[in-house]
């Protein structure tokens, strides 16, 4: 019998918070994407493009404030969007493909979110609103 321990540092956002809790999602390197140039920007909610269809892509976005971000289902099964510190989110769950959330951050700070029959498997995101 053979094993091993592998310990790897937790990428890094520059935004602790985010770094902290974005760590188990299996899609985060650690890149924020940048869209701070858009008015409108998609989170695709279970990405058919990964081996994992429990997580959200990109897991860290960044906005400017008024952009309204859109979460599309990729069809992958039941999943929510729920953010943390905001009562803002899906009513419920949504199995249905298409975007199925859209929200507008009008304030300037970091928001949190996660699917809530999915996240002990890491399917959380971040939104960063400057």
């Amino acid at each position: 019998m053979k094993g091993a321990v592998i310990v790897e540092e937790v990428p890094s956002t520059g935004y602790p918070a985010v770094d902290d809790w974005v760590a188990r999602a299996p899609n985060f390197t650690g890149d924020v994407v940048d869209r701070t140039d858009t008015d409108t920007a998609t989170v695709t909610v279970g990405a058919p493009d990964t081996n994992n269809p429990f997580v959200f892509t990109p897991p860290v976005l960044k906005i400017a404030s008024g952009t309204t971000v859109e979460w599309q289902w990729a069809g992958s099964g039941p999943h929510t969007v729920t953010f943390e510190d905001h009562d803002i989110g899906t009513d419920g769950v949504v199995s249905t493909s298409g975007v199925q959330f859209t929200q507008t951050f009008a304030e300037s700070g970091t928001y949190r979110y996660r699917c809530d029959p999915h996240e002990t498997l890491g399917m959380r995101g971040a939104i960063i609103v400057e």
